[in-house]
C-alpha cells in the first residue's frame, strides 16, 4: 500500500476506499429497498421468493425461511453501516460474510453464473476490508 513519507495513507487509497465503500453501499441500496418499499408484506415476498427457489435442494426448509427474513434488514444493516463507517472493519467482515451466504445459495441452486458474481461482490467487500484502515472518511473519526 502506498504511503507518503508521514506515515499517512497516501489520498488515492483514501479516495479509493471511499469509492468502494459508495459503489457497495450502492449495491445493497438497490437491492433493498424494492424488499422494503410495501412494508412487511414485501419482506414476506422475499421469505416466499427463498422458499420457492430452494424448496427442491436439500437446505433445510427452516433455514431457508429464516435467511429470508434476515435478508432484507442484513442488507439495510450493511448500507448503514458502511455509508456511516463506524466500527468499518467489522462492517466489511459483516459484508463479505453475507456476500458468501448468497453466493453459497446460487451454488445449491446451480446457478454458477450468479455465484460466480457474488462472489465478485465477495472480492469487492474483502478490497474494502483491505482498504478500511487508510479510511478516513467516515463518522467514527478514522479509528477501527
Amino acid at each position: 500500500m502506498s504511503t507518503k513519507t508521514d506515515g499517512l495513507p497516501s489520498p488515492a487509497c483514501q479516495w479509493a476506499a471511499l469509492v468502494l465503500r459508495l459503489a457497495v453501499v450502492s449495491l445493497f441500496l438497490a437491492a433493498v429497498v424494492p424488499k422494503f418499499s410495501g412494508g412487511f408484506q414485501s419482506v414476506q415476498g422475499t421469505v416466499h421468493y427463498f422458499q420457492t427457489q430452494f424448496a427442491t435442494t436439500w437446505l433445510p426448509g427452516p433455514l431457508v425461511t429464516a435467511h429470508g427474513y434476515v435478508t432484507p434488514f442484513a442488507e439495510a444493516l450493511i448500507v448503514l453501516w458502511l455509508l456511516t463507517g463506524i466500527r468499518l472493519q467489522a462492517g466489511w467482515v459483516f459484508a463479505c460474510l453475507f456476500m458468501v451466504s448468497l453466493a453459497f445459495g446460487q451454488m445449491v441452486l446451480r446457478e454458477h453464473a450468479v455465484a460466480a458474481a457474488n462472489f465478485n461482490y465477495v472480492l469487492l467487500c474483502c478490497a474494502g476490508l483491505y482498504l478500511s484502515p487508510h479510511d478516513r472518511f467516515r463518522l467514527d473519526g478514522g479509528g477501527r
